[in-house]
């Protein structure tokens, strides 16, 4: 959404960048790289589990078959690696509500051999591995984390450094133009929140549990906190009442399939002092005039 809104200003003669998300974290290679780290890290991360099982997103992230695992994990109690590692190692020995299709064994142990592997070379070889020289889509990443003014990095140190960066990028002073970004401690006299939609604000999908949706709630509502506490001067809570394809919040943020959609339930906890909202064209022309 952001890129797109970044792309529109910039057909439109205004000087607009996009700090967020960084080019490189749009790639699909640079996110299973980033994922493989983190799960040799904590291979207990299930959200990162989740995504190498899906990566690179054939057959809808593997969704079907992940919704067998979460099913049995929350009825027993267990962590998905745990249960993973258990039937690949004993693949005779399954209970019959255990009936986790053996493509998702196979998932699990290329993850698996994928970080065995990983744990037995030095940095310097591992990073090289998953951020290969001389490719495009890592120079950015091996100039910035990986060898930055030619100093070796240890794995963890870059995988710190690039979640830093995603978490709260670092902008340049000076720049005469709109900035489309994450915002997590930064201000800007002007700040526009776009995608006030459900879906959007909160995220979340409709095959996580109960659990996991309020939590998604909670996060979503700190998040937007967040967002409208980052203006000095003025605040725009922008959301819109339908969508094309390639802006798309998920689940409960659309209605049938005219992708018609719901603004976000936040915005009735803003209390009595809240303006009226009005269309973009009105606000345009309150501007701008006209």
């Amino acid at each position: 959404m952001g890129n797109g809104i970044r792309n529109r200003l910039q057909e439109n003669g205004v000087r607009a960048e996009s700090y967020f998300p960084e080019d490189y974290a749009c790639n699909l290679d640079f996110q299973r790289a980033f994922a493989l780290l983190g799960l040799l890290r904590n291979p207990r991360d299930k959200v990162l589990l989740r995504f190498l099982f899906g990566w690179p997103g054939n057959d809808n992230w593997q969704r079907d078959s992940w919704a067998i695992v979460r099913r049995i994990c929350e009825a027993n109690g267990a962590h998905p690696w745990d249960l993973l590692l258990r039937l690949s190692q004993n693949p005779g020995q399954r209970n019959e509500e255990e009936d986790v299709p053996n493509s998702c064994i196979r998932r699990f142990n290329a993850i698996r051999d994928d970080l065995n592997r990983f744990g037995a070379i030095d940095d310097q070889a591992l990073l090289d591995e998953l951020f290969p020289p001389n490719t495009a889509w890592t120079s950015t990443i091996r100039s910035r984390y990986v060898n930055p003014e030619g100093i070796i990095q240890t794995w963890d140190e870059v995988f710190n450094l690039i979640s830093n960066d995603l978490k709260q990028p670092q902008l340049p002073r000076e720049f005469d133009g709109v900035r489309i970004m994450s915002l997590q401690g930064l201000t800007a006299s002007l700040v526009v929140v776009v995608g006030c939609v459900k879906g959007a604000i909160p995220y979340w999908q409709s095959d996580w549990s109960i659990a996991e949706m309020e939590q998604g709630r909670k996060e979503g509502r700190r998040l937007f906190y967040v967002a409208i506490t980052r203006a000095t001067e003025t605040l725009v809570l922008s959301s819109f009442s339908s969508c094309t394809a390639g802006i798309n919040p998920r689940n409960e943020g659309l209605v049938a399939r005219g992708r018609i959609t719901q603004t976000t339930d936040y915005w009735n906890e803003l209390g009595p002092a809240c303006p009226r909202a009005i269309t973009g064209d009105d606000f345009i022309r309150d501007i701008f005039g006209g």
